[in-house]
């Protein structure tokens, strides 16, 4: 007979809710709320009072040409309509005092001061005079002027001038209030920072404890940065991180297949949010133009006529570098009597592009992106599949968060060789693990004729083919001279640079006008330690130092952990970048080390720890991201 179970109605009722559990759950959240809040609070009971000369205000104004010096007087000139912008000084009423008059040697020039709903005619101006206005906050907390004026030519000065504007002085009447705007993007950032914490495998006192910490930095840094640093947008940005990353390796306790198609989605999803967050960069490039003017040359803000945002867009992904591999698929090398000599660049990547021009209708940036973007997609499918057969789904999966938030990551999409490289990379590896050394040989054959190191997998070939003969001479087959087709494929490029322009070394050459070079391995950290005393380079300088210490780490350690075919590739594939004369590029060229990668996520690590290394990338990614559609020189 078969056996019965008796249910009772108390079992198939459906489950009320714990309000004491639901408090408990909530609870870490609203002390957090009332912590960040109360500090708000405390913070904005200060008076505002600040006085900007021109060097400082100049860095949150739009519409105004660059810092001139006088022996007595600090100013900028407008270009007729200028908007200053200090963020986040509170609500209410503000004293200001600002030093406007017009150029010197000109006539006079009519100038307007509007502030929020309020516009003032301050007639005639020729000379340099002190006004004083009253001027309310804007809602959301943040207190703006617009200055126009009419403008003129001076003598040989090619500029338009507007209004002189010397130092601005800032003083609220009163205490200014918490914008709500502020208040409630601190509120959603706690909550999405709750969503995070609480899937953490700790005690309650544990995640309230995290989340308080989190209200206290949210609030803390309010009180320096009053005016000067916008802190709504990194608020949220942070947490959105924070769910993003506990998305990420919450994705860990999916099946096999599941996984596998959860980092092929972190992928797509990822490519798709940083386009987001290019846009994004570009419909604010003004502001973060002038935010950013000392970090870097920049090419300027993005020309509003070149059509829609998304094709601006397109067009930002490829600068710099970019610009010269679409010249040289478009109409060839350049070398003699040229400032900027192409022929420095490699091969591979243009003809790739030339290719699709040659089979499609589409313009050449459509054609370096898409060469990059589906190269970085067959990149992370090959990536997954490599990692997951020789250390498991999970290291696989957690090779593939890791590499896609590292802070120079964005060159992935960019019109630039890395994904590229990183495909190539990864297809020697793979057939190096498989024991086919033509198809291995033939990977890095591709790759230095796409990138200088590509020449290096030689002898990691050579090596990883004598460890599998065991060292045995006798051993030895044909198939060794696999080895040989990474240096054909540079020797390719010199026979080409030979006929063409005669000499083999023309690349070399050309690397003189790029101020390219080799330097000893000590050479770029005391460039990086020289950088972080400069007021002005200190933050690329500290990635850079960030980026030099743990990828060397990680490579020396991935060496003593991995296969040879994993840790001699990821060692030697960095020397041309340890090596250079020049530091700017070296978070960059490290992105194809992609056993680095492979090592971390090896390492035993708490989620928690995981998750605060994602979360702490994540944002520095979309800064830099940012800055490079700008046309800042990030790596």
């Amino acid at each position: 007979m078969g056996q019965f179970q008796l249910f009772t109605s108390e079992q198939h009722r459906c489950p009320k809710v714990s309000y004491p559990n639901l408090l408990r759950a909530l609870g870490p959240l609203l002390l957090a709320i009332i912590v960040c809040s109360g500090l708000l609070l405390v913070t904005a009971r200060h008076p505002y009072a600040r006085v900007w000369p021109a060097q400082a205000w100049l860095r949150h104004s739009v519409g105004t040409h660059e810092l001139e010096n006088t022996a007595w007087l600090q100013y900028a000139y407008t270009n007729g309509a200028a908007t200053v912008t200090f963020p986040e000084v509170g609500v209410g009423r503000f004293l200001t005092t600002l030093q406007l008059g017009a150029p010197p040697d000109s006539r006079p020039v009519f100038a307007q001061i509007g502030a929020a709903t309020q516009q003032l005619d301050l007639g005639l101006l020729s000379g340099v005079r002190t006004y004083q206005l009253m001027v309310p906050a804007t809602p959301d907390g943040q207190f703006r002027l617009r200055l126009q004026s009419d403008t003129q030519f001076v003598g040989s000065d090619p500029r338009p001038l507007g209004l002189l504007v010397g130092q601005i002085a800032v003083h609220s009447l009163g205490v200014p209030r918490p914008a709500p705007l502020q208040l409630a993007a601190a509120l959603l950032t706690l909550c999405c920072f709750w969503l995070a914490i609480s899937q953490l495998h700790t005690a309650l006192p544990q995640k309230a404890g995290w989340l308080v910490l989190v209200g206290v930095v949210l609030a803390a840094p309010h009180a320096l940065t009053r005016g000067n640093v916008a802190l709504q947008p990194w608020w949220l940005g942070f947490g959105a991180a924070a769910v993003v990353s506990m998305l990420a390796w919450r994705a860990e306790r999916w099946s096999g297949q599941t996984t596998r198609v959860g980092a092929m989605l972190a992928c797509v999803v990822w490519l798709v949010a940083l386009w987001f967050v290019a846009v994004a960069g570009l419909v604010h490039s003004d502001g973060i133009a002038r935010q950013w003017r000392d970090l870097s040359v920049s090419f300027g803000a993005p020309n509003n006529d070149l059509g829609t945002l998304v094709w601006r867009t397109a067009l930002a992904w490829v600068n710099w570098d970019g610009v010269h591999y679409q010249a040289i698929a478009e109409t060839g090398y350049t070398f003699r009597d040229q400032r900027w000599p192409t022929i420095a660049f490699f091969p591979l990547y243009p003809l790739l592009i030339r290719g699709v021009l040659t089979l499609t209708s589409v313009t050449t940036p459509v054609a370096a992106l898409l060469v990059a973007q589906l190269a970085l997609l067959s990149a992370i499918m090959l990536l997954y599949h490599v990692v997951r057969h020789d250390f498991g789904e999970i290291i696989a999966y957690r090779t593939v968060i890791f590499l896609l938030s590292f802070p120079t990551a964005f060159f992935f999409v960019a019109g630039y060789t890395e994904s590229l490289a990183l495909l190539l990379t990864i297809a020697a590896v793979w057939a190096m693990r498989r024991r086919r050394w033509w198809l291995a040989g033939m990977m890095g054959g591709l790759l230095a004729l796409t990138r200088v190191p590509g020449v290096l997998l030689a002898p990691v070939l050579a090596l990883v083919y004598l460890q599998h003969k065991r060292w045995r001479w006798q051993a030895i087959r044909a198939d060794l001279l696999a080895v040989l087709l990474p240096p054909l494929g540079l020797g390719l490029f010199l026979l080409y640079q030979w006929r063409v322009f005669g000499t083999p070394w023309a690349f070399l050459v050309a690397q003189q006008s790029w101020k390219n070079g080799l330097a000893p391995p000590w050479h770029i950290p005391q460039l990086i330690i020289a950088a972080l005393a400069e007021p002005s380079g200190w933050l690329l300088a500290s990635l850079q130092l960030a980026v030099w210490l743990s990828v060397l780490g990680l490579a020396l350690f991935a060496l003593w952990r991995l296969p040879l075919e994993y840790g001699l590739t990821g060692l030697l594939l960095i020397v041309p970048a340890y090596c250079a004369n020049i530091r700017d590029s070296l978070p960059r060229h490290v992105l194809i080390s992609f056993p680095i990668f492979v090592v971390l996520a090896q390492i035993e690590l708490p989620l928690w720890l995981r998750w605060l290394i994602v979360l702490l990338l994540l944002p520095l990614l979309a800064l830099l991201t940012v800055l490079f559609v700008n046309g800042f020189w990030i790596a």
